[in-house]
């Protein structure tokens, strides 16, 4: 009789504590602590600042990881292909950067007419132009010249990569504007 109490609160909790449609156009999601929450919520996926188990410097000579099932002998060993290619952080992975300038992208375009404070409005574009400067720089050293798009709906497989130059005055401009 118990399990059955428990269970059935715990299904409660959880039905009354999922919000399940987020609308970013309007209600108060662009109004002051919503909006720092957003843009918050983009740094949350720098992860732990490179401080992973496993280090950058293991996928070379430079240190030894001793752990197996982590991919990284993949690497040292020369066996990485396009279909394996051995151990890869989650934060540096492309489809992350590209979810991480997206949620960038619309902050800047939601923050251009948020109803804050001008103040908070010009803190949270830099930080969001920072960010967006920090995904793309990340995109350019993993993976080379990657694609400027700031159109939600692309299928951005389907898209050409942008040249290095093009890139790296992206990059550029967004820092200059942050």
């Amino acid at each position: 009789m118990k399990k059955n109490h428990f269970l059935v609160i715990l299904i409660l909790i959880f039905a009354f504590s999922c919000n399940k449609n987020i609308d970013l156009n309007g209600g108060n999601t662009w109004k002051d602590s919503n909006a720092r929450e957003f843009v918050d919520n983009i740094y949350t996926s720098l992860g732990n600042g490179g401080f992973d188990e496993q280090m950058l410097s293991s996928v070379s000579d430079e240190t030894l990881f001793t752990y197996s099932g982590k991919g990284i002998n993949t690497v040292n060993e020369g066996n990485a292909t396009a279909a394996n290619t051995g151990w890869i952080s989650p934060n540096c992975e492309w489809g992350n950067m590209y979810k991480n300038i997206h949620s960038c992208n619309i902050a800047l375009d939601k923050l251009g007419t948020a109803n804050i404070p001008v103040a908070l409005k010009d803190q949270l574009k830099g930080e969001s132009y920072f960010l967006r400067a920090y995904f793309g720089h990340q995109l350019l050293r993993f993976y080379g010249g990657f694609i400027i798009t700031k159109s939600a709906g692309t299928d951005i497989n389907s898209l050409a990569r942008s040249s290095f130059e093009d890139c790296v005055n992206f990059i550029v401009s967004d820092c200059d504007s942050a």
